[in-house]
């Protein structure tokens, strides 16, 4: 197994700042080159680079499986035309007061664990955008 280490915007957190499923990994916009071919070399899968709503706390906005990404209301068209266009996925935006999804879903192909703060219709929009069963607790 390789191990990487490395930083984004100066910070140990990379979690923070990015997101990974077993498909692709997107990663705030401002990265080098040689950074970017690292990631893809090591966790092969393809690597796409933007901020959501101009912010770079992507692993904080958004929560994501190989089947979809959920995105809070905010983010721009253009953002979500950009992902679906280079990772060819789900890619849908939930109308809620609560927008850190990232922090509120846990997520695999298998499965997602969601916060009970979350009203029953995002629970349903998460299970159809991830294409998996949604368990609240």
């Amino acid at each position: 197994m390789t191990v990487l280490r490395f930083n984004i915007l100066g910070s140990p957190n990379i979690g923070v700042f990015s997101l990974a499923t077993d498909k692709f990994a997107i990663f705030p916009v401002g990265l080098t080159q040689r950074k970017i071919e690292r990631i893809k070399n090591v966790l092969k899968v393809e690597v796409v680079c933007l901020d959501l709503a101009e912010s770079k706390l992507i692993g904080v906005l958004a929560e994501a499986n190989s089947n979809g990404i959920i995105l809070p209301f905010y983010v721009s068209d253009e953002e979500v035309d950009f992902l679906k266009k280079n990772l060819g996925i789900n890619v849908e935006r939930i109308e809620s007061k609560k927008t850190a999804f990232g922090n509120l879903v846990l997520a695999n192909d298998q499965g997602a664990l969601v916060s009970p703060i979350l009203s029953k219709k995002e629970v349903k929009k998460i299970e159809d955008v991830l294409g998996v069963e949604v368990f609240q607790g």
